[in-house]
């Protein structure tokens, strides 16, 4: 039958956009985006089964194959593999360089703490020094000051600190934060969105 009143069966345009507004409610953003961080949340709930499930439906993975060899790497403390790793995930020199001095201090605290000497004092003068020694010299110090203190962990913390033998998940942290953003989602994202939310929501 005709519709009441002359009204036509075809949707206005006022209806097709509040219909294609219900099929999309992210429309306005990213849609990889917007899956990575839901990723995050659930990674940081404690839901890996469901933040599983939403990667392989969303073909969208929270860490990218080559940032999880780079972090395969860290952990396994496979510092060439590391730095390899790194000349092709930087696009910036500045970066890169931050980035290898960050390694290259883990590696050496290592070395220290595991005894040997004639590595360390490689690592320092050949490796180490040609990248603190313009930007970073009080840094250096500190370094060549901990091979004369030893693997006592007591007198090398504070020199070192952050690092230790026991923080190669700290490295990676902070390797994945100078990452460029296409490979990363920054820290604490929705935990920073919901309270920005909530500020504004009260003002």
């Amino acid at each position: 039958s005709a519709p009441l009143n002359g009204a036509s069966d075809a949707p206005t345009s006022t209806g097709s956009a509040a219909s294609a507004s219900s099929r999309a409610p992210f429309a306005s953003f990213d849609r990889t985006e917007v899956v990575k961080l839901l990723l995050q949340a659930l990674h940081g709930l404690g839901y890996a089964d469901a933040a599983t499930t939403l990667e392989s439906e969303s073909n969208v993975v929270f860490v990218e194959p080559s940032v999880d060899a780079l972090h395969r790497a860290v952990s396994a403390g496979e510092w060439e593999t590391v730095l390899e790793h790194l000349r092709t995930l930087f696009d910036s020199e500045a970066k890169l360089v931050y980035a290898k001095s960050l390694v290259l201090q883990q590696k050496f605290v290592e070395l220290v703490h595991e005894h040997k000497t004639a590595e360390a004092v490689n690592c320092l003068q050949r490796e180490l020094s040609p990248l603190l020694s313009t930007h970073d010299p009080r840094r250096l110090y500190a370094l060549a000051t901990a091979l004369t203190v030893g693997s006592d962990t007591r007198l090398i913390a504070p020199l070192v600190a952050p690092l230790s033998c026991s923080s190669r998940d700290a490295l990676f942290a902070a390797l994945y934060d100078t990452l460029p953003t296409p490979l990363r989602v920054p820290s604490n994202r929705l935990d920073t969105i919901l309270k920005q939310w909530s500020a504004s929501d009260v003002a």
